[in-house]
């Protein structure tokens, strides 16, 4: 009878050994070299672009010269709060940038001027641009020199362009302006710059591999495979993959809601971030935009998650803690993409386009440790995301043409 007694009972950590994942409290020093190897791996890429600039540069196919017009040109059109002047230009220069600007003719002094407007400006985009109104007046004295600036430039008989550095409001007089000559410019061209850096996360995704191979195999094997004798009721990947899309891209309209509610409220509106915006013109073309959809959507999840989820998170096992690498991960994540404002000294942008991709990083975080660190459906989510947001940043254009 003892027997059988001994037989009726049931080892419930062998039955449900495959569902109870104890989180290990300490990490290895094999793994700390992984993850901090991992993460160095980002910032190794600055210098293979580096390596392939000095390539590419030798290329004339890949090199395009600006004359003093052009230059205001493809400035304008990448920073949508600039605005571009002019005192002549070939109608076949501005085809390429039709899609971007908008062209005003005026007057100054007896010579015929022209300005470029980019379609996004925040302050023009809802006005006629004529000699008629006050700001436009004002606008011209501020070009023709006649009103004392930050930077004060003779602007008469030269081509130059000028971005607005304040709320972007032109009735106020003490509007702040930085205003620069243009010249002739020598640069590499839109698609060069992609297979810069479509060649450059190829080549890095390669070592970040690797480095992370088991987990991402875990995280493969995890995420896509279905065991069979998995009991537990387990929703489709693809399923998964939306509603954290979904999640990402919520997370993300309330967020830029409290930040222009925020902006509203003190009359501040920070321009696009110099990212946005070289994403915009580096997509201004079909093959760009082809091109570019295939580093956003496929390379840039890919290698962004590895880095600042899988490897900054890996070196913190403790659940209780997940606060700390989630912190981390999300400024870090926040301020590679705000290098230019940063490095420029442009601060009242970095601080509001750098709360901005923080706070993205805050959100993929979130669905990183809600997925049990699954690095695949942060990938997944990342993606979609990021096309969506690249289907969306060329509708105004459609729209506007």
């Amino acid at each position: 009878m003892a027997d059988k007694n001994e037989q009726e009972i049931i080892d419930f950590d062998e039955e449900f050994k495959e569902f109870i994942h104890e989180e290990p409290q300490k990490i290895t020093s094999k793994e700390i070299f992984k993850y901090i190897g991992g993460f160095l791996t980002f910032f190794a890429r600055e210098l293979v672009f580096v390596v392939l600039m000095a390539i590419i540069v030798l290329i004339p196919f890949f090199v395009k010269n600006y004359s003093e017009e052009e230059t205001v040109m493809n400035y304008t059109s990448s920073k949508t709060e600039a605005i571009g002047y002019v005192l002549t230009y070939d109608i076949t220069e501005l085809d390429s940038y039709s899609k971007y600007l908008n062209v005003y003719e005026f007057n100054i002094d007896g010579t015929n001027a022209y300005i470029f407007v980019n379609k996004k400006n925040s302050f023009y985009s809802n006005k006629e641009l004529t000699e008629n109104y006050e700001f436009d007046s004002y606008l011209l004295e501020v070009i023709s020199g006649n009103i004392e600036v930050t930077k004060k430039i003779d602007l008469v008989m030269t081509s130059s362009y000028f971005e607005v550095t304040d709320d972007n409001n032109i009735f106020r007089k003490n509007a702040i302006f930085n205003i620069y000559k243009a010249s002739e410019d020598s640069t590499i061209t839109n698609t060069a710059s992609i297979i810069l850096n479509l060649l450059g996360s190829l080549i890095i995704m390669v070592p970040l591999y690797f480095i992370l191979k088991k987990d991402i195999i875990e995280d493969f094997n995890l995420f896509f495979r279905k065991k069979k004798d998995d009991s537990k009721k387990k929703k489709h990947w693809s399923i998964i993959a939306l509603i954290n899309i979904a999640i990402a891209l919520a997370g993300t309209i309330a967020l830029n809601f409290v930040i222009n509610a925020f902006s509203n409220l003190i009359n501040y509106h920070a321009p696009e971030s110099v990212n946005q915006s070289t994403i915009d013109s580096l997509s201004s073309t079909t093959l760009g935009f082809i091109m570019m959809l295939v580093l956003s959507v496929v390379l840039a999840p890919i290698v962004e998650e590895l880095v600042f989820r899988k490897s900054i998170f890996g070196l913190f096992k403790n659940k209780k803690y997940n606060w700390i690498p989630l912190i981390i991960s999300s400024i870090l994540f926040g301020l590679i993409h705000v290098t230019t404002e940063l490095f420029s000294g442009d601060y009242k942008s970095l601080l509001f386009n750098g709360v901005s991709y923080i706070g993205t990083g805050l959100i993929f975080g979130y669905i990183y440790i809600r997925n049990d660190k699954n690095i695949w459906v942060n990938i997944l989510a990342h993606a979609g995301y990021n096309f969506i947001a690249m289907i969306l940043s060329i509708l105004p254009f459609f729209i506007i043409h």
